[in-house]
């Protein structure tokens, strides 16, 4: 039996684990959310204590504080606030699954816990939404221990959303920090120091290629670069300054840069040769991306970069076999 509901929940886990499920549920807590604070109003900044306070005078001096609008709002917030319990541990449920997901793995016991945990704190919410809603029902009979129920199941709610948060914002930087690759390659027929030469001579990008227009800096390790690529079917010229970190010559050939800060969009630009039976040179091209920002952006960039170094390649391909030629 208890391996049968393990199945179920790995099946769950697995569906969640969705980019646009994700997406859905995020915009739908995030509207169902703000629906609340608008409710609420200014009465919404006593709720906290309301929900988690073990003193019965408290909570009914809050409540008698609020008056007749405090009161109906409150009571008007009940109607987002039944379905939010489920939508939020969806959402997180869902966040947690996505970023922890290994293909062709199947998740640890541990990674299976915390899938739950939110589904334990939105049940917590429930509990304490049904106990508010007996408690305000007859305002001058509310038991006391139904008010410091009502308060162990919220502060258990708070508790544990705040863990499967924590540990999911965790799991959103282990998956960001993940690398990621842009991969392409083409065979040059060309002596490998003539392609060296004019992949290191920087300063002459303007006069050949399609997708760096306009670098400067020296191939050195250590050097600061001025890049300015374009993406295709784009005329904005994008401006990056990486650091050149490997030179070895005719063999490899990396920078490195990143957006704003490390961290938040880095990636290492990389040429790679390695010689061919025939006497040419297949020529790798790829860049590393990783950070906070990747994976938002991932789908956007990729595709375009690839295209963006695919026309590099050729047109590198093409002057360095026309050289060969004189």
């Amino acid at each position: 039996m208890l391996k049968a509901q393990n199945k179920k929940l790995a099946k769950l886990y697995f569906r969640l684990a969705n980019a646009r499920v994700v997406f859905t549920l995020g915009a739908t807590y995030v509207i169902n959310q703000l629906l609340i604070i608008v409710i609420l109003g200014e009465y919404g900044q006593d709720l906290l204590r309301l929900q988690t306070t073990f003193d019965p005078e408290l909570f009914r001096r809050i409540l008698s504080e609020w008056e007749g609008a405090g009161f109906a709002a409150y009571k008007k917030h009940f109607y987002p606030d039944c379905m939010h319990p489920l939508i939020y541990s969806f959402f997180l449920a869902s966040a947690w699954a996505f970023f922890t997901r290994r293909e062709g793995a199947y998740p640890s016991p541990g990674v299976m816990v915390m899938f739950v945990l939110p589904f334990v704190a939105g049940f917590c919410d429930l509990v304490e939404n049904a106990l508010h809603l007996l408690m305000i029902s007859d305002l001058e009979h509310i038991p006391t221990y139904m008010v410091k129920a009502g308060a162990l199941v919220a502060n258990t709610k708070w508790l544990l959303s705040s863990v499967s948060i924590l540990v999911t914002l965790v799991a959103y930087w282990r998956y960001a920090m993940r690398k990621r690759e842009v991969f392409t390659e083409i065979s040059i027929l060309a002596d490998p120091i003539v392609i060296w030469e004019i992949l290191t001579n920087l300063e002459n990008y303007s006069q050949w290629n399609p997708f760096v227009v306009l670098s400067r800096g020296k191939a050195e390790v250590g050097a600061r670069l001025e890049c300015r690529p374009r993406m295709p079917g784009s005329k904005r010229i994008l401006k990056f300054h990486p650091v050149v970190t490997r030179v070895v010559p005719q063999k490899e050939f990396a920078w490195h840069g990143h957006t704003l800060f490390h961290g938040l969009a880095d990636g290492e630009h990389i040429f790679e040769f390695f010689p061919e039976e025939d006497g040419s040179i297949r020529l790798v091209h790829r860049q590393e991306f990783w950070g906070l920002a990747i994976p938002v952006v991932w789908r956007a960039i990729a595709s375009k970069t690839e295209q963006g170094f695919d026309l590099m390649n050729r047109a590198l391909k093409e002057k360095a076999e026309q050289r060969m030629k004189k």
